[in-house]
């Protein structure tokens, strides 16, 4: 080995010595050639930093957990962690994934999925993608017309009501039926929620492809082991009314 690879692993080792003692001091000892006191520094910079950007997305999960176990959580996130990716702005994302593997009884039963539904909202209001360019206006017929989701609008199905929790509100156990919900954002770039049933999931599925609203609804009905009816099509003409004025869907 040349003394320049040489002088490179070992600047290599000692970043890993450095940063593993940031993360987990308790594990492992001080990198040598630095202050105790200046360690302390750059272990608070760490904290405070990471701390910053998960609680600025996770605002009625930390409201919910207090300051205490809040940190406690995040604590653990940066100890025990192993990110995937380098950007800031992953970083809630990545918390994400740290919780799935957290024991269940660690945080109350809804927590991930309250935590998930924060993730969702600030992922679709950071969010660049590319929404294709469709018609402004429904066709006379709307049965004949071709939709696709928009790609700002994530439909999600969770047990808890997730959209409702808050420190009033803080369920032990899911109620007996799921909560449908999609978060959006429009042309006016605020992200937004709405709650809706699972017949609107299922259609959401058959629109993204890009069925018209007729075989869409042909197929909706066979799955649900329903006959067709014009009470039945009214009902989910006025749904997709809704979904095309939210800018949930778009007429290709």
């Amino acid at each position: 080995m040349s003394k320049d690879q040489d002088t490179t692993s070992g600047f290599k080792q000692y970043q890993l010595d450095f940063t593993r003692y940031l993360r987990n001091p308790g594990k492992y000892q001080e990198p040598r050639g630095i202050e105790s006191s200046r360690l302390l520094v750059y272990r608070d910079l760490v904290f405070k930093n990471i701390s910053s950007l998960v609680s600025h997305a996770f605002p009625i999960s930390k409201e919910i957990l207090g300051d205490e176990e809040w940190d406690r959580l995040v604590a653990g996130f940066i100890r025990d962690h192993s990110n995937s990716s380098p950007f800031f702005a992953e970083v809630p994302e990545e918390f994400i994934d740290y919780l799935e593997h957290l024991s269940p009884s660690d945080l109350p039963a809804f927590f991930l999925e309250l935590c998930h539904y924060e993730w969702v909202e600030l992922a679709i209001s950071l969010s660049d993608a590319k929404v294709p360019v469709g018609k402004n206006n429904l066709g006379e017929n709307i049965l004949e017309e071709k939709f696709v989701v928009s790609p700002l609008a994530w439909p999600l199905t969770y047990r808890f009501p997730v959209h409702l929790i808050g420190p009033d509100f803080q369920p032990s156990t899911p109620p007996e039926f799921l909560s449908y919900l999609i978060v959006y954002r429009g042309a006016s770039y605020k992200t937004k929620f709405v709650s809706v049933n699972e017949l609107t999931i299922r259609l959401l599925d058959l629109f993204d492809g890009l069925r018209s609203v007729e075989v869409a609804l042909d197929v909706l009905w066979e799955d649900l082991s329903l006959g067709s009816s014009e009470a039945r099509d009214r009902s989910a003409i006025e749904i997709v009314n809704q979904l095309f004025k939210n800018e949930i869907i778009l007429v290709q």
